[in-house]
């Protein structure tokens, strides 16, 4: 445990950005800092949690609100996720797009054997059209509906399908890049 250092993190809150365990809620802003100044920090029980790395953040998420924050004081850290007495809010986005986009990047470009990547398993049209629209609907380019049907037709697809990827190198290389791209988005701040 640490009461001093300060550790920038990662934390997905609700959709109506308030703290899911508090009553009243509080409304999560940028530039506050929330905190629990009595009790037994304890991960996964009781205080301001947030992690390290996006990737270990989306177990957690509720949401695709994410936060950036800065949690200190008697911090305990586990392999994915941290907790400590106070959590600072830098800046809030929704990042719905940006997953959708990152999910898109990720079959298109999570390598498996002999040089392919995941993109080259979707043998049918109907699966590589529903990359296709989910990537125009991040950019405002395609409807719900289409998304829909394109999502139903790959799913139909997606049923006679049999493959396998080497799924610890696959996460490793997602990971990464989901980071590079929050901090890009969030303006570099780590």
């Amino acid at each position: 445990m640490s009461a001093a250092r300060k550790i920038d993190c990662w934390h997905f809150i609700r959709d109506d950005r308030t703290l899911a365990h508090q009553s009243p809620p509080l409304l999560v802003e940028p530039g506050f800092i929330y905190g629990e100044p009595a009790g037994e920090i304890e991960i996964c029980r009781f205080g301001m949690h947030g992690s390290r790395r996006v990737y270990d953040a989306l177990d957690y998420a509720k949401s695709s609100t994410l936060c950036r924050v800065r949690i200190w004081g008697d911090v305990q850290e586990h392999a994915d996720k941290l907790v400590g007495r106070y959590r600072e809010v830098l800046a809030i986005r929704d990042i719905a797009s940006e997953l959708r986009l990152w999910g898109c990047w990720c079959i298109r470009n999570t390598p498996i054997s002999g040089g392919r990547t995941v993109w080259d398993l979707l043998a049918d049209p109907r699966s590589r059209n529903s990359v296709e629209v989910a990537e125009r609907f991040a950019l405002g380019e395609a409807t719900c509906e289409e998304l829909g049907a394109a999502w139903a037709a790959a799913r139909d697809a997606a049923g006679a399908a049999a493959w396998a990827a080497a799924w610890d190198a696959a996460i490793k290389f997602q990971s990464e890049e989901l980071e590079r791209r929050m901090v890009a988005l969030f303006g570099g701040a780590k």
